[in-house]
Formats: structure tokens, sequence, C-alpha cells
């Protein structure tokens, strides 16, 4: 397919959302009802087959800039449903920019989906960003109401009243976790003060887009999760690589989704911008943390379990006395209806499962993984620090052409006895454990039935192989 993609130095290039300025993006069609949120339990596949009156699936397939577009508000309104938020009256878009989130805005009329899932409520959104456009001009008609403001988060939270109880935070690919990859900490100085600041206001704050960013959160800011991080079902399609790197590196915007809410004063570390040996050092210490989110899910050791995964794990089960339930106590008054159960426990619960189905209509799942590439979320998973015994095994994914059965090899050459192996499957993740040896945590690349698990080892060949099926 010939992508009218924009190089890095001209017109409307942005990070990963690189459209040419001349791009034309496809209009949605004309809603004559309010959206049904039971589309968003199918990710991608279930809002385009069933969120309008036609189906978009082919619209998505001929042009991947629908999804790239869409993504913005589609990520917003999936996470707030799943957090049951509402009675939000304001949306802040914090790091936007007129080349992606404001031009979305200016061109197409893809952030009035917003309006479309909540008729009911009147929503004041705000573009913030120093690379924003005050006089952006919408080309359509919206129910919401838009402003927009040049500067960073901390200048206007500064200059606004902003009601804790009733606003929300987002920020789309951040960038600020790019150190892990591109060795460059501007980005992490830049938004090292806003994110002290985002931290402390006690707002509400969902990102999109994972790399260094979890490690940010829980070394350096101490943030609270709300919602742990977790593969987004309404990111970006195109997926972008380095030139040189097809391989190994590539990006995808908006490709995970986390929330956070206040901070815990105890696990807050304040460095000052530029101090990279002091931001090193914190990054590289061992922190035994244990974390739960509002959906029961659970991360420790380096690892991200789901409430199922976590009632089974033989590990886990030492720690839960243990565990921090966000949010917990911060310098801040955050929003006590944060720490009130989900209340549309049906909806949250097919809405978390829709994001373990990775439908993608512009791409297909390749037939076979090797854990030897590079993974977006390579650099928050890993597990073991220098000195330790524990490792992350190497394994192959293979999956079946019809995608019913898949093959999961992993090598484990230190391995003699499964007596002290601990094997754990959901619906959607892999979880194995061999004390003092090996730990190995993988998302499925689509939903299977845990009950038909068959792991075998070979002593010849030093091999855990198993088999799923759906």
């Amino acid at each position: 397919m010939n992508l009218d993609l924009e190089q890095r130095q001209d017109g409307m290039y942005s990070g990963t959302f690189r459209w040419t300025e001349h791009k034309q993006f496809p209009a949605l069609p004309t809603r004559t009802a309010p959206a049904s949120m039971s589309s968003l339990t199918g990710g991608w596949q279930g809002y385009l087959s069933g969120s309008h009156e036609m189906n978009l699936i082919p619209w998505a397939t001929t042009d991947p800039s629908f999804l790239d577009a869409l993504s913005f508000p589609m990520t917003y309104i999936y996470i707030n449903t799943i957090l049951s938020r509402r009675n939000v009256s304001t949306i802040l878009i914090i790091g936007a920019t007129v080349k992606a989130e404001q031009r979305v805005w200016c061109n197409t009329s893809y952030w009035n989906e917003i309006a479309a899932f909540y008729p009911d409520q009147a929503i004041q959104m705000w573009f913030i960003g120093p690379e924003v456009l005050v006089d952006c001009a919408p080309k359509h008609e919206s129910k919401l109401s838009v402003s927009s403001y040049c500067g960073t988060i901390g200048d206007f939270l500064s200059s606004h009243s902003v009601d804790v109880e009733t606003t929300i935070m987002i920020g789309y690919n951040t960038g600020f976790g790019n150190f892990v990859e591109s060795n460059r900490y501007d980005l992490l100085w830049s938004w090292l003060p806003d994110l002290y600041t985002i931290a402390a206001s006690g707002i509400l704050t969902i990102f999109a887009y994972m790399n260094g960013e979890f490690a940010i959160h829980t070394k350096v800011l101490g943030s609270n999760f709300v919602y742990l991080p977790k593969d987004n079902p309404f990111s970006a399609a195109s997926h972008l690589h380095e030139e040189g790197k097809q391989n190994t590196s590539w990006s995808r915007a908006n490709s995970f989704v986390y929330a956070i809410q206040g901070y815990d004063l105890k696990r807050q570390q304040r460095i000052a911008p530029g101090d990279i040996k002091h931001l090193n050092k914190l990054l590289e210490m061992d922190v035994d943390l244990h974390l739960t989110d509002h959906l029961g899910r659970h991360y420790y050791r380096g690892m991200i379990l789901s409430k199922e995964q976590a009632a089974k794990s033989k590990v886990l089960s030492q720690s839960t006395n243990n565990a921090t339930n966000v949010p917990t106590k911060s310098n801040k008054v955050v929003n006590p209806k944060v720490n009130q159960p989900i209340q549309d426990k049906a909806m949250s619960k097919n809405i978390q499962a829709a994001t373990s189905t990775k439908e993608n209509a512009t791409k297909l799942p390749d037939k076979s993984i090797d854990s030897n590439a590079n993974h977006p979320m390579d650099k928050d998973k890993a597990i073991p620090k220098d000195g330790q015994a524990i490792i992350t095994p190497k394994y192959q994914l293979i999956s079946s052409l019809n995608n019913t059965k898949m093959k999961i090899i992993i090598q484990t050459p230190a391995l003699t006895s499964t007596k002290a192996m601990d094997l754990q499957v959901s619906n959607d993740q892999l979880l194995l454990t061999v004390p003092g040896l090996y730990h190995l945590y993988l998302e499925l690349p689509w939903q299977v039935d845990n009950a038909k698990t068959i792991p075998k080892y070979s002593k010849k060949d030093k091999v855990v192989t198993i088999i799923l099926e759906v």
C-alpha cells in the first residue's frame, strides 16, 4: 500500500502521526442516534461493524489513516468507560500538538464521537501544549465546547480553576519514556516538572503509549495506578519503523494505555531536570513493588497479572497482604470516588476481555513470533537485574493458519525438573515461573481456552512446549 506519509522535517509530521498536510481523512457517517456502549466490547472490529448504521471495516482496511486519527477520541472513550467515570465535564488533552490531536479536531469530526457516546453530558475539551494553535477553527459543527491553550499543563493548572472530581487529563504518545531506545532525555526533562504537577493535582490522568514511562511513574513519581498498563484495543493502525531497523524497532501510536491518580509520598523521588546520574540510579534500583488497580489486576516483580491469574499464583499469594491498593495516601486530596468499586461491572468485564482480541483491520498478526524481536513493553517487563539468577527465557510462538491453536516453545537449558515449575494461563495471558531460574510473562495474541492447556517438558531438548487452543 502506498501511504502518503510525511518525512521528519516537513509539513504535518508529529511523532507517530505522520500524514501529510494534504491528506484527506475519511468523513464519518452522520449519526441519527447516540452511540451504543456495547460496540466498544469488540475493540476496533466491534466499533467499526456495530457503532454506525453502516459497516466501516472496509474503510479501515483501505485507509489506515482512518484508525490512526480516530484512535485519539476512541482511546479516551474506551478507558473512561472502563473506569466508569460518567460525571466528566472537562477533558484536558495534555501535550497536544497542532499536527496531531488538534489537527484531527480541525479537519475531521472524529472527536465528536465523545459527544455521541456521552450525549447527556456537556463537555468542555481543552487542547493544551506548547505546540497547539490557539485559533484552530474546526470545519464541522460539534456539541463539544473546545478551547486551546498554548503552554504546559503546569502553566494551565496554575492559571485555571479545575474541579478534580469532574476533570480527566489524557496524554497521547507523550514520549517522555523514549529515552530507553533513543538514549536522549530532552523530552523527559521537558515533561518532568509537569509530571510532578500532574501527580500532585489528584486529577485522574490517562496516558496512551508505553516504553520507559512505567519506570518513571513507579521509581520517580511514585504514581498511584488506577489502571495498570494494558494493550489498547483502539490503538492506531500504522506501524512505523526507524530507517534501517525494520526488524527490531517499531512504534504504533496509542499502543498501550494506563491511568494514574495522585501519588504515594513514600515512593516519590525528587530529581532535577538534567540530573541523569540521579535518574539512572533510581531506574537501576531493585524495588520490591506490589500494586493493584481498580480492576483487581496486580503488578508484582515486573509482571502484570489479571485478577484471575493473581488468585492462582503461588508466588503472588505470599505477597498479597503487602499489596499497595491504589490510589494510596498522597499529599493532595484526590477524587474520593476513585476508591469506590467499578459501578458497571458487566461493562468493565466485557471491555477488559476485548483488550485481548487484538483485532486490526489493516494488519494481520504474524504467524510466528520470536522472543528475540523487541517488544514495546520489554523495557518495563524486564524482571531480573544484574547479579540475579532469574532470567527471561527465549521462546517461540507459532500459530496455526486458522488461529485455532498456538504452540509456545520455551528454551529452559537450566531446568532439571518440572516439580517447581508454576504455569498460570488465563484466556489471554501466560505466566511461567521457576523459582531461582526463570520468569516468563506473555500476553497472548488471541483468547484461548485455558482448560485445554497442555504443557510438555523435554529433558533431551531442554525445552518446555505449551499447546493452547481456542
